[in-house]
């Protein structure tokens, strides 16, 4: 590949190849001719599994706590935190099922951007408050965030497409 134009005057490789950038694999390429895996509607599935998977995460992690040292204080911010967002969840998807409308679903995709605020907040007053605090939130915060995300993506692409 040389550079920008790949060796031609500004056209394209036939290969597809743009910017010396190889194409992507077919799963990600989207197209209104042939949708992708990624892009095909699927039902929601329970998010029961996923919210016991990180309370689990949380349960857990109380004794690395308690054995190591660590600050109990952080863990329990960080199981006050996860609760918190999971009630703001909760109230968005019972706020977007009751009505069926644009204006259900708008305000409850704007309560749901607000936990990334609420997360902010807290980090933020923690960091101001005691910054031994800090890290171990962030770690075991993280971990419950991330136990509970991986689940619901396995979850949900597991589903058969609608």
């Amino acid at each position: 590949c040389r550079g920008w134009s790949g060796g031609r005057s500004g056209r394209r490789h036939s290969r597809g190849h743009i910017r010396c950038l190889p194409t992507l694999p077919g799963v990600f390429q989207l197209s209104p001719r042939a949708p992708s895996q990624i892009t095909v509607a699927r039902p929601l599935p329970s998010r029961k599994w996923p919210t016991l998977a990180a309370a689990l995460v949380l349960i857990l992690a109380l004794p690395f706590f308690l054995i190591a040292g660590w600050p109990v204080v952080a863990w329990g911010l960080a199981a006050a935190l996860w609760a918190v967002l999971e009630a703001i969840n909760l109230v968005a998807t019972r706020l977007a099922s009751r009505q069926d409308s644009l204006r259900a679903a708008g305000l409850s995709g704007f309560i749901r951007m607000l936990r990334l605020f609420v997360i902010a907040i807290v980090l933020a007053l923690v960091a101001k408050a005691n910054r031994d605090l800090l890290l171990p939130l962030i770690g075991v915060f993280a971990l419950a965030y991330t136990s509970e995300l991986g689940l619901s993506l396995i979850s949900y692409f597991g589903n058969e497409p609608l």
